[in-house]
């Protein structure tokens, strides 16, 4: 039996006691420094996690925004819908839905994507020429090019649905058209051409790209596959 009584019998109890209170301290502290390197590590996870996850997304953003484009340029928007899309690429239609939640969100950011790529081809391909003449059959040959993958200029197609697009992909592609334009003005400002095909280059511009869209509608037809080299044929004209 312990006795309690006296100071040398009442010591260890003491230091037990003492020790024991101190236990919940420790273990809280050393809980407190493992959780502290969870949390390290787990934000460090985390963080690879988001990147990976942020490069799968926008791979997967890219391939949609990339087969929706040659869907409506082959079809028209009556062709696109989200679950043949997300099968094109792997993925639920409700995984498209995640990226645009709409159809016409989807469209807007098709147009958008197809405006900056078509404007950046042309600087691309102007790079190399030394006259008005030859920066315009840069912009022909885009148009000789998609016919002869048998697509149709996305915003020329969705431009004969102009009724039925929501106002915001209209805006989308009437930009489209308008860049177009100023585009072609600029390089006649660039090379010094004043008057190309002696128009003023605002009126220039806006026949030109008419001409190629409407060449490349009806090149869909076969009585009228020739009527993107007659414009080509025109344009060599032009000084």
């Amino acid at each position: 039996m312990i006795s309690s009584g006296g100071s040398g019998g009442g010591a260890p109890i003491a230091g037990a006691a003492a020790r024991a209170s101190e236990l919940p301290q420790r273990i809280t502290q050393m809980v407190e420094i493992e959780c502290t390197g969870l949390t390290s590590t787990r934000k460090q996870l985390t963080a690879i996690y988001q990147l990976i996850d942020s490069s799968a997304m926008d791979t997967t953003r890219e391939a949609l925004l990339r087969n929706a484009t040659k869907t409506v340029r082959r079809g028209g928007s009556a062709s696109l819908n989200f679950r043949d899309l997300g099968q094109s690429v792997g993925v639920k239609s409700s995984t498209v839905h995640y990226y645009f939640p709409t159809k016409a969100d989807l469209l807007k950011e098709i147009a958008g994507e197809y405006m900056a790529s078509f404007i950046a081809a042309l600087d691309q391909g102007a790079r190399n020429s030394a006259s008005f003449r030859q920066d315009m059959l840069v912009l022909v040959d885009l148009f000789v090019r998609a016919q002869g993958e048998n697509l149709s200029c996305l915003c020329g197609m969705l431009a004969t649905e102009a009724e039925l697009l929501d106002p915001r992909v209209r805006s989308a592609v009437n930009r489209f058209f308008a860049s177009l334009q100023e585009w072609v003005i600029r390089r006649s400002k660039l090379r010094d051409t004043p008057r190309p095909g002696g128009l003023a280059p605002a009126k220039f511009a806006d026949l030109l790209v008419s001409l190629l869209e409407g060449s490349l509608l009806l090149s869909r037809l076969d009585a009228h596959q020739a009527s993107l080299a007659a414009a080509r044929e025109w344009v060599k004209s032009v000084g």
